[in-house]
């Protein structure tokens, strides 16, 4: 045999090797460094674009608003909660957190188009294009599925029926509204104040006087804070086509005395609520001093109408949440 066939030969022999060598690679036989250093990359891509994607749709779930919704649902349930055991208590959190992150991730995906004209909301996951609609939608209604399902089956029959209408007066009532009437904000509100009658049809007890108490300071409460946030907001707002009353309210006069109003009513409603025996005295005590700081801010923004004066104003909602939540878990 000549030089030039047997380096032929070698050299087909050392092909056939190198090929089989890939071969095994592929099937998973033997990992030499190239294959590794091909793959590895491609799974930190995917492993990356997995924990992005799982972080688009928890932000669909506006995590900060639903905490609210669902802890205005918890404190009725502790303070009506007899008998029932850790394990009731977490599956009522389960489908309660289920329902709200629903309702909220509905809302982004019917106001997405919207949210891009906003400088507010255009980073938000559909907006910016970190999760497609189909998705977001798909999402939205397993939570909601989850939910009410987890709720009827292994709660309460009323709360499942409670948390399928706070989704569809949020979802399918209130996001439209928006647009069309200045009265979205008080009739959207009804939708934010039945989670505390959820958590008390969670516990067997619907009629329970601490829900019905909770139900009406909340859905008071609700002007006052988001009149604070479309005063701030209102050129983003005007600018989607929202006809809310900060939207329309050019000097501030209505959007400060609406707001006073309901500040003062919301300051009063504990003392009528404890007078008809349907609040215990720590509720009327927190509500009250709560009540007072919003209504002092209430104040400060009628006089000057300014960014700060609405800021502090809608920090003085937020506190006021906590507050009298805890005064209604006192027990009495």
């Amino acid at each position: 045999m000549s030089k030039k066939p047997l380096e032929t030969w070698l050299a087909l022999n050392l092909m056939y090797i190198k090929a089989n060598q890939a071969d095994l690679a592929y099937n998973g036989s033997m990992k030499p460094d190239y294959v590794q250093q091909a793959v590895a990359p491609l799974a930190k891509r995917s492993a990356a674009e997995a924990t992005a994607t799982a972080r688009a749709l928890f932000a669909l779930t506006k995590p900060r608003l639903a905490f609210f919704t669902i802890l205005t649902a918890i404190a009725t349930y502790v303070a009506t909660a007899d008998g029932h055991g850790l394990l009731h208590a977490c599956v009522t959190l389960f489908g309660v957190s289920c329902s709200a992150g629903g309702a909220l991730s509905l809302n982004q995906w019917l106001e997405r188009k919207l949210d891009a004209r906003m400088e507010r909301t255009c980073q938000r996951p559909l907006p910016a294009r970190q999760v497609s609609p189909r998705s977001a939608l798909l999402f939205s209604a397993s939570l909601s599925f989850i939910g009410i399902l987890t709720l009827g089956t292994m709660v309460s029959p009323i709360s499942a029926f409670l948390a399928l209408t706070t989704i569809l007066v949020y979802g399918f009532v209130y996001t439209p509204l928006k647009r069309r009437t200045r009265w979205a904000t008080e009739i959207g509100a009804l939708s934010g104040a039945l989670p505390p009658l959820i958590g008390t049809a969670a516990t067997g007890n619907p009629t329970a006087p601490i829900g019905t108490s909770l139900f009406l300071i909340i859905l008071i409460w609700q002007m006052p804070h988001f009149y604070a946030i479309g005063w701030r907001y209102r050129a983003d707002y005007r600018n989607a086509g929202f006809r809310l009353l900060s939207t329309r309210d050019y000097d501030g006069r209505k959007t400060a005395r609406w707001t006073l109003g309901y500040s003062l009513a919301l300051l009063a409603l504990p003392i009528v609520l404890y007078g008809f025996g349907l609040a215990a005295l720590p509720l009327l005590i927190a509500a009250t001093l709560a009540g007072s700081d919003l209504t002092l801010a209430a104040f400060r923004f009628c006089r000057s109408k300014s960014e700060q004066s609405s800021k502090r104003l809608f920090f003085a909602t937020i506190r006021y949440l906590p507050i009298a939540l805890t005064g209604a878990c006192i027990p009495y």
